[in-house]
């Protein structure tokens, strides 16, 4: 039976968690958007954007861990539409 666990993300997770987004959009959106603009998601910056979230505390995130290695993600926060910020969250 594989070990499988669900936990709160730390800074320490934000490579983990660039690498899961970057792929996740590549495989996801292939011959949907675009080859360059999937070609320019690259896991430095988006390793830097979790760092940030992460350590501001802007919004949360819980990492699936399966067999030791990370495969997913969820991050829940505040709405972005200014007109729905008091009403709403996003996923």
């Amino acid at each position: 039976m594989e070990k499988m666990s669900i936990r709160w993300a730390t800074y320490e997770d934000a490579e983990k968690l660039a690498i899961v987004h970057s792929e996740g959009w590549k495989t996801a959106y292939k011959n949907i958007i675009p080859d360059e603009v999937l070609d320019s998601i690259r896991v430095d910056k988006r390793r830097k954007i979790f760092e940030r979230a992460l350590a501001g505390k802007s919004e949360e995130t819980c990492i699936l861990v399966v067999e030791n290695k990370t495969i997913g993600f969820l991050t829940l926060g505040s709405s972005r539409d200014d007109d729905w910020m008091n009403h709403m969250g996003r996923l």
